[in-house]
């Protein structure tokens, strides 16, 4: 999972410039609750999230993301984002 969005972050990135950082997060959460023999709450959670550094024009750009599907947003917010 992790190296299809790397590929797709990279593919997009790729469009505005030459020198960018990719940076995935995955987390997974398990969540149990339970007394003595009776398991009585479980909750399994996983958050994945995108950041990209940009250098363009000797500057920084960063944006990230908890939501994958908007890899192209997080590419256009880290250009606009530039920091000298």
């Amino acid at each position: 999972m992790l190296f299809e969005i790397s590929e797709k972050a990279e593919k997009e990135i790729s469009k505005y410039s030459d020198d960018y950082e990719i940076y995935l997060e995955l987390e997974k959460v398990l969540q149990l609750d339970a007394q003595k023999n009776d398991l009585s709450f479980a909750k399994e959670e996983i958050n994945v999230g995108i950041g990209i550094r940009i250098i363009s024009e000797n500057k920084l750009g960063f944006a990230y993301s908890s939501d994958i599907n908007k890899i192209e947003d997080v590419a256009k917010k880290s250009l606009s984002k530039f920091k000298t």
